[in-house]
């Protein structure tokens, strides 16, 4: 019996508890149908407290990601009216013209309440995180108003070029569907349906109203193409450079997701949790399972776990138990016996004794057959490198005591996935750059138009992850608006690659639809959840670099004075 609020100090008693005011409950909750809601253990708490004498207060981490699924649930209620009238008033302001605002908007509406009545009705769950894809899909949807009615371009013309753009930025976004991260694939899978439906009704539904309400545009000095010096051409390799110092200045690695990226930093919740930390060494510890694979009537198998479980009790990582007098490994698993152990199996050990306070029963059973065991060891929360440390040292120790199997829980996992990441993102960024590519020079048929739009995606992309570890930090949760960031540079260049040469006329629709995306952005950057706060502020950042990169590579259409000659 550890005594589960015993606080972690020299001197402590196994058997007789301090004095002491709290005791420290360890619950799990399950549910049938996997997704288990904590904010049902905080009303039962609240009601205990209340009609009882004893107060009652639910804490850990569990309970931590639950408050940050409410504040995430609130931002939402509150910031999606708001992102709508300051949507309408940049439109009106851009567009000059009522009635396609009212269009746009109307549009952008049916996009999101059909992807999400499509997606219920196939079975979806929308998680808290799918929330942040929603403005991001009423930014996305303005380009086509813009396109259509305030540039110089024919029909064919803007046509062409937002399904080239719809491609590159579904092509970018699409690779995180392929993450082992949940929340990054259902992420990307909701942007990636509304990015398609926003060009489906732009294409289908709103062009020829567009078209019909478009200004007629006539040959002026502003629909002319620019005339400008050759030296403009010089800003789109200025501007890459730019980006590639933004990579060689950012800060490297990568943030293990925890509870610190998901809640404001003064949430009185967080000092809850320290304090828990700072007094008990089971608020402070995270279970890492090291399962393996045996036969419980082995006695040879029973003598290399036990080993293994000695050899682990030793590593730094896992918590000890201090009574002052001797130490305790806080490594659970098959019990020890004191007798002779010959003819002793993990089946028989099993059977007699009772088990520890967290793991009654290690066995792992098929058909009451055992095929594993499972060891629960307490290791420090607070070092995720030091439990990364220890799971791959947990894999030499296995393959050392030729036994198989493998180390997870939630702290491991984490870990493990941030450094798998970490590995990967130079990667991901790369192969965005690839899939960019292909698919624009698959529509375009011009490879040098292409490489142009993958050049300039990439450098956007690398810039916006740099960017990253200085806003918020550099996560697993931030590879979704990396690539993101990629798409719209995608999206935006591959208006400018075209051999159409630059007017007043296109950059105006180009910096209009820009800036009224940002001011999406913008507004989704004061969210309290952190993940939508950094989200709306590296977008926003992303698309300011994706639209001046773009306006650059369109000057490298110069057309000299005097001159019909365009290079």
């Amino acid at each position: 019996n550890f005594n589960l609020a015993c606080p972690a100090f020299p001197g402590a008693s196994a058997d007789q508890a301090p004095e002491a005011n709290e005791l420290l409950w360890i619950i799990w909750l399950d549910s049938g149908d996997g997704d288990m809601d904590w904010a049902q253990l905080k009303i039962w708490a609240e009601k205990i407290s209340e009609s009882t004498e004893f107060q009652v207060t639910p804490v850990g981490a569990n309970m931590l990601f639950s408050e940050a699924r409410q504040i995430a649930e609130n931002d939402l209620q509150v910031f999606m009216l708001p992102a709508v009238v300051l949507l309408g008033a940049i439109l009106v302001i851009g567009l000059r013209d009522p009635l396609v605002v009212a269009a746009t908007l109307a549009g952008t509406g049916l996009v999101v309440f059909a992807e999400m009545g499509a997606l219920s009705a196939l079975g979806y769950t929308f998680s808290v995180l799918d929330g942040i894809a929603l403005p991001i899909i009423m930014g996305v949807a303005v380009d086509g108003a813009f396109w259509y009615c305030r540039s110089s371009r024919e029909k064919e013309q803007v046509r062409s070029m937002l399904f080239i753009a719809m491609l590159t930025t579904v092509a970018a976004v699409s690779l995180a569907i392929f993450s082992p991260v949940k929340a990054q694939k259902t992420l990307a899978f909701v942007i990636v349906v509304g990015i398609l439906l926003d060009w489906l009704v732009t294409r289908f539904i709103l062009e020829e109203f567009y078209l019909r309400r478009r200004t007629k545009i006539e040959f002026t000095s502003h629909d002319r193409p620019l005339t400008q010096d050759a030296r403009a051409a010089w800003s789109w390799p200025a501007l890459l450079l730019v980006l590639a110092a933004i990579v060689l200045v950012s800060p490297s690695g990568v943030e293990v997701l925890d509870f610190n990226q998901v809640l404001p930093e003064d949430h009185p919740e967080i000092d809850k949790m320290e304090d828990l930390q700072s007094k008990y060494m089971l608020a402070s510890s995270s279970v890492a399972w090291i399962v393996i694979d045996v036969e419980g009537d082995s006695t040879e198998d029973l003598l290399k776990v036990q080993d293994l479980q000695r050899q682990l009790g030793q590593h730094p990582s896992v918590i000890t138990y201090d009574t002052g007098m001797t130490l305790s490994p806080m490594v659970l698993g098959v019990p020890f016996h004191d007798s002779d152990t010959e003819g002793a199996t993990i089946d028989g050990l099993s059977a007699t004794e009772i088990g520890s306070i967290l793991v009654r029963d290690t066995r792992l059973q098929r058909d009451g057959v055992t095929t594993g065991v499972a060891i629960a060891a307490l290791v420090e929360i607070r070092n995720p490198n030091a439990v990364l440390l220890f799971a791959e040292d947990v894999e030499g120790l296995l393959a050392q005591n030729e036994l198989s199997g493998g180390v997870g829980g939630d702290l491991v996992t984490g870990a493990t996935l941030a450094k798998a990441f970490d590995e990967a993102r130079v990667g991901q960024i790369l192969a965005a750059g690839i899939a960019v590519f292909f698919v624009s020079m698959f529509v375009l048929r011009s490879k040098s138009r292409a490489a142009r739009i993958a050049i300039g995606a990439v450098a956007v992309g690398a810039a916006v992850d740099g960017l990253a570890s200085m806003v918020g930090g550099r996560g697993v949760h931030t590879a979704p608006v990396v690539l993101l960031g990629m798409g719209f540079a995608a999206d935006y260049l591959s208006h400018a690659s075209s051999d159409h040469p630059p007017t007043r006329s296109d950059t105006s629709a180009r910096w209009g639809a820009a800036l009224t995306s940002v001011s999406v952005f913008v507004l989704l950057g004061f969210a309290e959840f952190p993940p939508a706060k950094y989200t709306g502020q590296l977008l926003g950042i992303s698309i300011i670099l994706s639209v001046l990169l773009a306006t650059a590579l369109s000057l490298t259409h110069v057309k000299r004075p005097n001159s019909d000659c365009e290079e």
